[in-house]
């Protein structure tokens, strides 16, 4: 995986999350593969500089999280778990770029 995937993955992840959180949370928190992605395709969609009140953003992307039953640090530790492991990341970028999952209900 190239140093720009890298990155803009690290950024796609940084962006959907709350800013200052998370820190306090173990770093390695379990959530599978596929609820990641599906989160993530989510997150994606999220309009970035459409929306003038950073609250109804922060709503929008919460209400993602809680369809998925999952928290921004768990979102967090499992990106962390994928920088350490290259081939796996590469795999789940690749998934989250061309998504095959529909929205939750």
């Amino acid at each position: 995986m190239s140093a720009r995937t890298v990155t803009r993955f690290a950024v796609v992840v940084f962006l959907a999350l709350p800013a200052g959180g998370c820190r306090r949370d173990r770093v390695f928190t379990e959530m599978s593969d596929s609820t990641f992605v599906r989160t993530m395709v989510a997150l994606r969609k999220l309009p970035v500089g459409m929306i003038a009140d950073p609250a109804a953003r922060a709503r929008q992307r919460d209400s993602i999280l809680t369809a998925y039953g999952v928290t921004g640090a768990q979102v967090e530790s499992t990106a962390v778990r994928l920088a350490n492991d290259p081939a796996r990341a590469a795999a789940i970028w690749r998934a989250i770029e061309q998504p095959t999952v529909s929205s939750p209900p």
